[in-house]
Formats: structure tokens, sequence, C-alpha cells
């Protein structure tokens, strides 16, 4: 075993950052360990994408409001 791995609970060595590593499943597909930088980039992505769609449906019921109150 690495000296620099670690381990979880279960005595299984965690990859390290950088590690590539194909596993191919009984199906034959093949399976890839999540990118954590990947994931969170897209999850970064999505809400912004949200907290614009939030303020602009905020804005245009604020509008709403002045414009009938305005009447």
């Amino acid at each position: 075993m690495d000296p620099d791995s670690k381990l979880n609970g279960e005595g299984i060595t965690l990859n390290k950052l950088g590690d590539i590593e194909n596993v191919i499943s009984s199906s034959g597909k093949r399976l890839r360990p999540i990118n954590i930088n990947h994931y969170a980039t897209k999850k970064s992505a999505a809400q912004s994408m949200l907290d614009v769609a939030l303020l602009m449906a905020n804005s245009s019921q604020l509008k709403t409001v002045l414009e009938v109150r305005s009447e």
C-alpha cells in the first residue's frame, strides 16, 4: 500500500486526486469515479441559473404590483 494513501472506515484505500481508475462492471459498462470538482462546478452553475430565474420572477411580480397600484 502507498504510504500517502488514506483508508476509509472499512480499510479500503481512497483514491487520491488525479487517480484515474476505470472499473468494468458485470454488464460491460465502464464505471468511472465521480469527479468532485466537475460536480461542484455544475452544481454552482445550476444554482446561479436558479437564482437568476428567481430574481427575474420577483422583479416581474414587483413590476406588476407597481403598475396596478398606480392605476
